[in-house]
């Protein structure tokens, strides 16, 4: 843009940066199955899980 090239440790950040993303985007977010009825669920807006 001001025409100036990017330089090596530019273009390294910048695939540093894809790749973090790539991980935060596409990464399994899968867990252990929670089987105590005591904790509330905060993704059911029932609220169900409270005892």
């Amino acid at each position: 843009m001001d025409g100036v090239r990017p330089d090596r440790s530019d273009v390294t950040g910048a695939l540093v940066c894809l790749v973090g993303v790539g991980l935060i985007m596409y990464a399994p977010r899968g867990g252990q199955q929670r089987e105590n009825n005591d904790v509330p669920n905060p993704r059911r807006p029932d609220g169900a899980g409270h005892a």
